[in-house]
Protein backbone atom coordinates (compact mmCIF):
# COMPACT_ATOMS: atom_id res chain seq x y z
CA UNK A 1 0.00 0.00 0.00
CA UNK A 2 1.27 3.56 -1.09
CA UNK A 3 -0.01 6.52 1.44
CA UNK A 4 0.60 10.19 0.41
CA UNK A 5 1.56 12.00 3.45
CA UNK A 6 0.80 15.81 3.32
CA UNK A 7 1.90 16.40 6.67
CA UNK A 8 5.28 15.88 7.97
CA UNK A 9 5.87 13.02 10.93
CA UNK A 10 8.66 12.82 13.74
CA UNK A 11 9.66 9.49 15.34
CA UNK A 12 11.16 10.09 18.80
CA UNK A 13 14.60 7.75 17.20
CA UNK A 14 14.59 10.09 14.28
CA UNK A 15 16.75 13.88 15.04
CA UNK A 16 14.11 16.85 14.20
CA UNK A 17 16.51 18.76 11.63
CA UNK A 18 15.77 20.97 8.58
CA UNK A 19 18.93 19.98 6.72
CA UNK A 20 18.29 22.97 5.02
CA UNK A 21 21.16 25.90 4.26
CA UNK A 22 20.18 28.98 3.29
CA UNK A 23 16.01 28.19 2.98
CA UNK A 24 17.28 25.02 0.54
CA UNK A 25 16.90 21.96 1.15
CA UNK A 26 20.38 19.60 1.65
CA UNK A 27 21.00 17.11 -1.65
CA UNK A 28 22.97 13.83 -1.10
CA UNK A 29 23.97 12.36 -3.41
CA UNK A 30 23.85 8.33 -4.60
CA UNK A 31 26.50 6.51 -5.93
CA UNK A 32 29.18 4.39 -5.18
CA UNK A 33 29.74 6.03 -1.91
CA UNK A 34 27.78 4.80 1.43
CA UNK A 35 25.33 7.43 2.79
CA UNK A 36 25.80 8.46 6.70
CA UNK A 37 23.13 7.61 9.05
CA UNK A 38 22.80 11.30 9.35
CA UNK A 39 22.13 11.64 5.66
CA UNK A 40 19.57 9.04 5.95
CA UNK A 41 17.83 10.81 9.00
CA UNK A 42 17.64 14.21 6.81
CA UNK A 43 16.01 12.07 4.06
CA UNK A 44 13.83 10.80 6.62
CA UNK A 45 12.55 13.83 8.21
CA UNK A 46 12.30 15.83 4.65
CA UNK A 47 15.16 17.92 5.21
CA UNK A 48 17.00 16.42 2.07
CA UNK A 49 16.46 15.50 -1.40
CA UNK A 50 18.48 12.43 -3.23
CA UNK A 51 20.42 12.78 -6.33
CA UNK A 52 21.52 10.13 -8.58
CA UNK A 53 24.18 11.74 -10.70
CA UNK A 54 25.63 10.72 -13.96
CA UNK A 55 28.06 8.67 -13.11
CA UNK A 56 25.84 6.78 -10.85
CA UNK A 57 23.23 6.59 -13.71
CA UNK A 58 25.67 4.89 -15.97
CA UNK A 59 26.68 2.33 -13.11
CA UNK A 60 22.99 1.36 -13.15
CA UNK A 61 22.99 1.12 -17.35
CA UNK A 62 25.75 -1.33 -16.97
CA UNK A 63 24.47 -2.96 -14.35
CA UNK A 64 21.14 -3.91 -15.84
CA UNK A 65 22.93 -4.74 -18.84
CA UNK A 66 24.62 -7.66 -17.10
CA UNK A 67 20.76 -8.65 -16.31
CA UNK A 68 19.96 -8.44 -19.91
CA UNK A 69 22.84 -10.44 -21.06
CA UNK A 70 22.29 -13.30 -18.74
CA UNK A 71 18.35 -13.61 -19.70
CA UNK A 72 19.37 -13.32 -23.96
CA UNK A 73 22.15 -16.20 -23.33
CA UNK A 74 20.22 -18.41 -20.73
CA UNK A 75 22.85 -18.92 -18.32
CA UNK A 76 21.34 -19.96 -15.32
CA UNK A 77 21.18 -16.89 -12.80
CA UNK A 78 19.80 -17.68 -9.17
CA UNK A 79 16.31 -15.36 -9.25
CA UNK A 80 16.65 -14.65 -13.08
CA UNK A 81 16.08 -17.66 -15.13
CA UNK A 82 16.02 -20.10 -12.72
CA UNK A 83 14.00 -20.53 -8.90
CA UNK A 84 14.36 -19.03 -5.49
CA UNK A 85 15.53 -21.21 -2.20
CA UNK A 86 15.00 -24.86 -2.45
CA UNK A 87 13.92 -24.51 -6.46
CA UNK A 88 17.21 -23.01 -7.40
CA UNK A 89 17.99 -25.18 -9.89
CA UNK A 90 14.76 -24.97 -11.55
CA UNK A 91 14.50 -23.16 -14.89
CA UNK A 92 11.62 -20.59 -15.14
CA UNK A 93 10.83 -20.79 -19.15
CA UNK A 94 11.56 -17.07 -20.54
CA UNK A 95 7.80 -16.90 -21.56
CA UNK A 96 6.82 -17.08 -17.21
CA UNK A 97 10.25 -14.94 -16.26
CA UNK A 98 8.19 -11.97 -15.92
CA UNK A 99 5.02 -13.13 -14.46
CA UNK A 100 7.61 -15.41 -11.78
CA UNK A 101 9.07 -12.01 -11.12
CA UNK A 102 5.76 -10.44 -10.08
CA UNK A 103 4.80 -13.49 -8.02
CA UNK A 104 8.25 -13.22 -6.24
CA UNK A 105 6.89 -9.83 -4.98
CA UNK A 106 3.53 -10.96 -4.28
CA UNK A 107 4.43 -13.49 -2.20
CA UNK A 108 6.69 -11.57 -0.10
CA UNK A 109 4.01 -8.43 0.65
CA UNK A 110 3.33 -10.03 3.69
CA UNK A 111 4.04 -8.30 7.19
CA UNK A 112 2.05 -7.70 10.41
CA UNK A 113 2.66 -5.49 13.51
CA UNK A 114 2.08 -2.02 14.15
CA UNK A 115 2.92 0.32 10.97
CA UNK A 116 6.31 2.27 10.69
CA UNK A 117 6.51 5.91 11.16
CA UNK A 118 6.28 7.95 7.89
CA UNK A 119 10.18 9.16 8.71
CA UNK A 120 11.11 5.23 9.34
CA UNK A 121 9.53 4.11 6.29
CA UNK A 122 11.82 7.45 4.50
CA UNK A 123 14.88 6.18 5.75
CA UNK A 124 14.49 3.07 4.87
CA UNK A 125 13.78 3.98 1.44
CA UNK A 126 16.54 6.35 1.39
CA UNK A 127 19.12 3.32 2.90
CA UNK A 128 17.77 1.44 0.22
CA UNK A 129 18.04 3.71 -2.95
CA UNK A 130 21.89 4.18 -1.19
CA UNK A 131 21.82 0.51 -1.55
CA UNK A 132 20.78 0.00 -5.03
CA UNK A 133 23.00 3.04 -6.27
CA UNK A 134 25.84 1.09 -5.56
CA UNK A 135 24.71 -0.89 -9.09
CA UNK A 136 24.94 -4.47 -7.67
CA UNK A 137 21.49 -5.17 -8.27
CA UNK A 138 20.44 -4.44 -11.96
CA UNK A 139 17.55 -2.61 -11.14
CA UNK A 140 16.49 -0.36 -14.05
CA UNK A 141 17.29 2.94 -13.99
CA UNK A 142 13.24 3.84 -14.78
CA UNK A 143 12.25 1.74 -11.58
CA UNK A 144 15.33 3.26 -9.18
CA UNK A 145 14.15 6.74 -10.69
CA UNK A 146 10.71 6.43 -10.04
CA UNK A 147 11.76 5.14 -6.39
CA UNK A 148 13.59 8.25 -5.89
CA UNK A 149 10.42 10.63 -7.09
CA UNK A 150 8.42 8.92 -4.73
CA UNK A 151 10.57 10.05 -2.10
CA UNK A 152 11.06 13.15 -3.28
CA UNK A 153 7.34 13.48 -3.39
CA UNK A 154 6.56 11.92 0.36
CA UNK A 155 5.07 9.25 -0.95
CA UNK A 156 5.95 6.56 1.21
CA UNK A 157 5.02 2.70 1.62
CA UNK A 158 2.98 1.66 4.30
CA UNK A 159 5.98 -1.21 6.43
CA UNK A 160 4.55 -3.10 8.98
CA UNK A 161 7.46 -3.60 11.95
CA UNK A 162 7.57 -7.36 11.27
CA UNK A 163 7.57 -9.22 7.97
CA UNK A 164 8.97 -6.91 5.11
CA UNK A 165 10.95 -8.33 2.26
CA UNK A 166 14.61 -8.42 2.70
CA UNK A 167 17.50 -7.47 0.81
CA UNK A 168 18.02 -11.18 -0.36
CA UNK A 169 14.29 -11.15 -1.60
CA UNK A 170 15.21 -8.16 -3.98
Amino acid sequence: MITDHSEPATSPTVPEQSGTVGGERTVINLGTERITPSEVALVAVGGASLRAPHATIDLLVRARAVIEAVLESGVPSYGVNRGLGPMRDQEIPPELQTEFQQFVLASHAAGVGEPLSVAQSRAIMAARLAGLAQGGSGISVSTFEALMALVEADVTPLVTRFGSVGAADL
